[in-house]
């Protein structure tokens, strides 16, 4: 049995030597499924409270209860992801988004991500339906689409 790279290229596990995933402590991949994540009022105010004002504005801004788990839910993946891999308190954690609204780690130095073998540390998390995702990687920019599978089923364009 190979490991499948591409349509064209299968590498053999007994012949190359293929590293375990994650090949560095940085390089993260977490999901979170909402579909039964029914939060209590003490529940959700205890997690809105981990976040810094302006981020507990933007879950209030959006509309619908359903937006404003996903928001919660992503805005908590990112200051824990950059806690985790830049070793610094979530507290201490600053996250800023760029004019697309694309979120990055703001509090960290150069100096100290390249000790922390993250010399550009970004992250990037999407969501669908009930699903939220985050992808982080040490050295380059990321980008994470995500679609629920039922959603991907029902808008397939082609039948196999």
């Amino acid at each position: 049995m190979g490991v499948l790279l591409s349509r064209e290229h299968v590498l053999d596990a007994g012949r190359f030597d293929v590293p375990p995933w994650p090949p560095e402590p940085a390089d993260l991949r977490w999901a979170c499924d909402l579909s039964e994540w029914q939060p209590r009022a003490a529940e959700w105010e205890m997690l809105l409270g981990l976040l810094p004002p302006s981020d507990r504005e933007a879950v209030h801004a959006m509309g619908a209860a359903v937006d404003q788990k996903r928001a919660l839910v992503s805005r908590l993946m990112q200051r824990r992801a950059a806690s985790f891999v830049l070793a610094v308190p979530d507290s201490d954690v600053v996250i800023r988004r760029t004019r697309a609204g694309k979120p990055f780690e703001a509090g960290e130095s150069a100096a100290a991500r390249a000790a922390h073998g993250a010399p550009n540390f970004n992250f990037n998390v999407a969501h669908d339906a009930c699903l939220v995702v985050l992808a982080a990687v040490p050295r380059c920019r990321t980008h994470i689409p995500v679609c629920h599978r039922w959603r991907a089923r029902s808008n397939r364009r082609y039948q196999a």
